[in-house]
């Protein structure tokens, strides 16, 4: 009966691994909490956005119903995604269609496309 052993790869010593390790999980941490705030900041600036547009408390409480469906239900295809693709390419692309979005925004017209696409029931 043979004993398998794990022979770390050439030049990986524990420290390297324990550091790498240790960097890993913070900038995870980190990405969680930003990604908590991000996800929250709509309820927490709830008012101010309110009183910009105008909005009452129903149909706010329709875009924030809105933005939690969309998020709901694009985690199934992600997932199915993440499964055929490989996190590595889903996550990096994500993240490079996160940023162009959040570049498109600073655009004036994509701002106007937002503001009249949250006043579109109103105006017919």
């Amino acid at each position: 009966m043979a004993i398998e052993t794990f022979a770390p790869q050439a030049g990986a010593t524990p420290l390297r691994i324990r550091r790498v390790q240790k960097i890993t999980l913070t900038l995870l941490f980190i990405a969680g909490i930003v990604n908590f705030l991000d996800r929250s900041s709509l309820s927490v600036a709830g008012e101010a956005i309110r009183a910009d547009l105008g909005l009452s408390a129903t149909e706010f409480g329709v875009l924030l119903s809105a933005f939690s469906l969309s998020y709901g239900f694009a985690q199934l295809p992600s997932g199915i995604l993440l499964d055929r693709v490989g996190p590595r390419i889903v996550l990096g692309a994500g993240l490079i269609f996160w940023s162009a979005m959040q570049a498109l925004t600073g655009d004036g017209q994509f701002v106007l496309a937002f503001y009249s696409a949250a006043h579109w029931p109103r105006d017919w």
